[in-house]
C-alpha cells in the first residue's frame, strides 16, 4: 500500500486537478486520495476550501458501477426470493392495510405494473408533494450547473482573488457582479450562469470588501 500523507500541501495545479476529478469525472474522494497519496480527509478539506460540498455516502454509492446493472434475475431465482419472503412482515407501520387507498389511485395515476412514467410523479402528482416549498434560490445554488459556473469562474481567474491578488489558499467565493438576488427578481437566469458576470474573490474580500452593499 502506498504511503499516505496527512499534512501534504498540494500545488495550485494539483488542487485544480483534484477538483476537476471530483466534479467532472465524478471520482470518489477515496480514489482521489490514492491518486495524490494523501489522506481522504485532506481531499475533503480541499473541497470545502473551494466551497464544494462533499457527496454523502448515498450519493457516492449511486456513482459506483453496479455489478448487476443490465441483468435480470432468472425465473428460478425470482421464485426462490418470493418463497423466502413469503409470510414475512417487514414493517407493520408501512405495510398496506385493508381499507387504505393506494397512492396511485389517490393521485389518479396508472397502476405501477402498467409502467407509469417518472414524469407523472413530478410536482403535485408526487405522493410526498408539500406545495412547492423549495425556494428557487436553493434549487439554483445547489444545481450542477451552478457548481460548474463557479468552477469556470475560478479557472478563468486562475484561482486568484481579483481584489487583493491573494493565491495561497483562502476559501474562494464566486461573486455575481450583477447580484444574484437582482437576477432572481428580474428573472435573468442567463446572467446567473454567465461567466462574465462572475468574479473570483477570497472570503475576506467578499465578506468585507463592500461587494454586498
Amino acid at each position: 500500500m502506498p504511503d499516505v500523507h496527512h499534512n501534504i500541501k498540494l500545488s495550485l495545479k494539483q488542487e485544480k486537478e483534484l477538483i476537476r476529478l471530483y466534479l467532472e469525472e465524478k471520482k470518489d474522494s477515496s480514489i482521489i486520495s490514492k491518486i495524490f497519496k494523501i489522506h481522504r480527509t485532506t481531499v475533503i478539506r480541499y473541497l470545502k476550501r473551494n466551497n464544494i460540498q462533499p457527496r454523502t455516502n448515498g450519493e457516492a454509492k449511486k456513482l459506483l458501477p453496479s455489478a448487476f446493472k443490465g441483468k435480470k434475475h432468472s425465473l428460478e431465482s425470482r421464485n426462490k426470493i418470493s418463497l423466502a419472503n413469503r409470510g414475512k412482515r417487514f414493517s407493520q407501520k408501512t405495510e398496506f392495510k385493508k381499507g387504505n387507498i393506494p397512492w396511485f389511485i389517490k393521485h389518479n395515476l396508472p397502476h405501477p405494473a402498467l409502467g407509469h412514467t417518472k414524469e407523472g410523479l413530478r410536482g403535485e402528482n408526487h405522493p410526498n408533494w408539500k406545495g412547492g416549498i423549495t425556494p428557487q434560490v436553493i434549487k439554483l445554488r445547489n444545481s450542477p450547473k451552478y457548481a460548474q459556473w463557479r468552477m469556470n469562474v475560478f479557472e478563468r481567474d486562475e484561482f486568484i482573488c481579483q481584489d487583493c491578488g491573494y493565491d495561497k489558499g483562502h476559501i474562494l467565493n464566486a461573486h455575481h457582479i450583477i447580484p444574484f438576488s437582482e437576477c432572481i427578481k428580474l428573472d435573468w437566469e442567463e446572467e446567473i450562469f454567465d461567466i462574465d458576470n462572475g468574479l473570483t474573490l477570497c472570503k475576506p474580500c467578499h465578506d468585507g470588501g463592500g461587494y454586498h452593499a
